[in-house]
């Protein structure tokens, strides 16, 4: 990850930046995904709508009614990504699997630090439960897909359905180079984030750091995707193990040689191409 950001850095007027603001990281994400020039697929249907103030954006593959949904919560160090930076994995999504995504635009810290973020997660969860028939799809438990420090929030997610008393109504999720933990890290960058999101929150809280959740039967069967390179790997490592102790459900796969895909994911760059035919595959049920 480290080098990843480094990397992206080089991309802003050729300046290194000793220590990035939040704007800063949200530019090099976006710019770093434009760079990339992957063209987005055709997509039947796209509608924009706010939800309780959160954009939303749903994909449409066909005119068929009652597909599957999937719930497409992006990363984006949990200051940086939106709509738009996911465009392409969300087309692609939706057309791999014949589902309608749905995709939202959270709060960010630091301007809305925990737990802003993990409420608009929650809140458009619920709404998803609620209108599954009025928005194309089928009355049926609905697939998450998640990439870094959206794997954070789906996680908090499904503790929170716990908490609230919501319907649980997860049949399966996807964490991508999942984050599920805020408390010591050695990684300058990944410090940084953890202050900007917590503000002065528990690190220790469960909503926080799932890895610590006390119940983990909370969790849906899941595909966890780690990369060999990334400074995140023993996180959705340990999050499987822990899975394991249940009897949870959870495929672990590892993508040899590669870092944390960073903007290669949001852009549906085709070095995802591995990950994203096991996340495919894991979401048909094949």
């Amino acid at each position: 990850m480290k080098y990843l950001f480094l990397s992206l850095f080089l991309l802003i007027s050729g300046i290194i930046i000793a220590q990035p603001t939040p704007e800063i990281v949200r530019q090099m994400i976006s710019e770093g995904i434009k760079s990339l020039n992957i063209t987005p697929e055709n997509i039947f249907k796209i509608e924009n709508k706010v939800v309780n103030e959160v954009p939303v954006r749903i994909y449409y593959p066909s005119s068929e009614q009652q597909l599957p949904i999937i719930y497409n919560v992006h990363g984006g160090a949990l200051v940086a990504g939106d709509l738009e930076t996911h465009e392409n994995i969300s087309r692609r999504l939706a057309n791999a699997t014949n589902s309608i995504v749905v995709a939202l635009d959270y709060r960010k810290a630091p301007e809305n630090p925990y737990p802003k973020s993990l409420e608009d997660v929650v809140a458009i969860y619920s709404w998803i439960i609620n209108n599954q028939i009025s928005i194309g799809g089928k009355k049926a438990p609905i697939s998450i897909v998640s990439d870094s420090g959206g794997c954070l929030l789906v996680a908090a997610l499904q503790i929170q359905i716990k908490n609230q008393k919501l319907s649980q109504a997860i049949d399966k999720v996807v964490y991508i180079n999942p984050a599920f933990d805020l408390r010591e890290t050695n990684d300058d960058f990944y410090k940084l984030v953890i202050e900007w999101y917590l503000s002065r929150a528990d690190p220790n809280n469960e909503l926080v750091s799932p890895i610590t959740a006390n119940d983990f039967s909370v969790f849906s069967p899941c595909l966890i995707v780690v990369n060999e390179k990334d400074i995140l790997l023993p996180q959705g490592v340990d999050f499987s193990k822990k899975l394991n102790l249940l009897k949870i459900k959870n495929e672990l796969v590892t993508i040899k040689d590669e870092d944390h895909f960073g903007v290669y994911w949001p852009a549906a760059h085709p070095v995802i191409n591995q990950a994203f035919d096991y996340s495919v595959k894991f979401l048909s049920g094949k």
